[in-house]
């Protein structure tokens, strides 16, 4: 900020605070006719922003132009200059993947730099996966129906321990696998794809049945990575038979994950009783052998908690990594 700034700067809430996305646009939409109408007083009709606003306009009022407006900014690119074999691509696989769960896959793939045909997405569809019936429903735990997504995640991590009776102690593989209907056995096999993926995803087949495909390729990692694919499964969702998608990208969905998944597996009440104040490397390391966790999930449970502090970086949204 500088002095006599025209623009007035709102920070350091004291809580986090949701806007759902409905009440943005018509604040957005309020704004822009309310510096449409001072322009005219002023006399300065047929601005820039008239023209572009027209535009907007005029897509927002043909469902299909809004669809295809939606996509195009989710691959990266401006409207009416995404290459069109992606566009359709991302059309053809909407019904099929679920609105919800392409626009989690459609940006984490574009941000890669994979294929502009999203060929990616074919090739999760036919690899074998593990194969698993997850032994709850999204209505076996109570949840929140408000608060940040991290919050929501938290006492979902909670209410599931509670469930299965297991509120002070590790979580075997076992346990994580028979939750999510799969053979130990099965998961132990499974080798990720070579490469790094952007994405991992678990693709709902018939009889309640869903197709896990991990991407992490160490243990740790695919132990955090079938744990925030339960956490997905488990939060209400008015999508059925919908693709479950983990990327890196900092959405509501994702953030939850990594909550979940870092309290399910390592609740902090439990880190910091193990850890009993001492937060060095070498107690890092033997927290994170105890909870088969990696010790970054370690440092960003104790970081996201105040127990620490990363010096240098300012002050940064929930962050968690498996």
């Amino acid at each position: 900020m500088t002095p006599d700034q025209s623009v007035q700067y709102l920070q350091a809430l004291e809580v986090p605070r949701m806007i759902t996305l409905t009440g943005f646009q018509q604040s957005v939409e309020r704004f822009i006719h309310s510096v449409l109408a001072r322009l005219d007083a002023k006399g300065l009709a047929g601005s820039n922003l008239a023209h572009l606003w027209a535009l907007v306009q005029e897509d927002l009022a043909d469902p299909e132009a809004v669809r295809r407006r939606k996509l195009e900014a989710e691959l990266g690119f401006d409207p009416e200059e995404c290459p069109e074999q992606a566009l359709n691509a991302a059309l053809q696989w909407e019904s099929q993947v679920g609105d919800a769960a392409l626009s989690e896959l459609v940006p984490a793939i574009a941000a890669s730099g994979a294929t502009p045909d999203l060929a990616l997405i074919g090739q999760l569809a036919s690899v074998g996966g593990i194969v698993g019936i997850p032994e709850l429903s999204p209505d076996s735990i109570d949840h929140l129906d408000h608060w940040a997504p991290w919050e929501r995640a938290i006492h979902d991590a909670r209410a599931l321990r509670n469930k299965i009776g297991n509120v002070s102690g590790p979580v075997p593989d076992r346990s994580l696998h028979d939750l999510l209907g799969m053979s130990s056995e099965a998961a132990a096999n499974w080798s990720a794809p070579v490469g790094r993926s952007p994405v991992a995803v678990a693709i709902p087949m018939n009889d309640h049945r869903l197709k896990f495909v991990p991407r992490r390729h160490s243990p740790a990692g695919k132990r955090f990575e079938l744990a925030r694919f339960l956490g997905e499964y488990l939060r209400p969702s008015t999508h059925e038979l919908r693709w479950l998608v983990s990327t890196d990208l900092s959405t509501f969905r994702q953030k939850y994950q990594r909550a979940f998944a870092a309290e399910f597996l390592c609740p902090i009440d439990l880190l910091t009783s193990f850890l009993d104040c001492d937060f060095s490397s070498y107690a890092i390391e033997e927290a994170a052998a105890e909870f088969d966790v990696s010790e970054q999930t370690i440092t960003s449970l104790l970081l996201n908690n105040g127990y620490i502090h990363h010096h240098g970086t300012g002050s940064m949204p929930y962050r968690m990594a498996a």
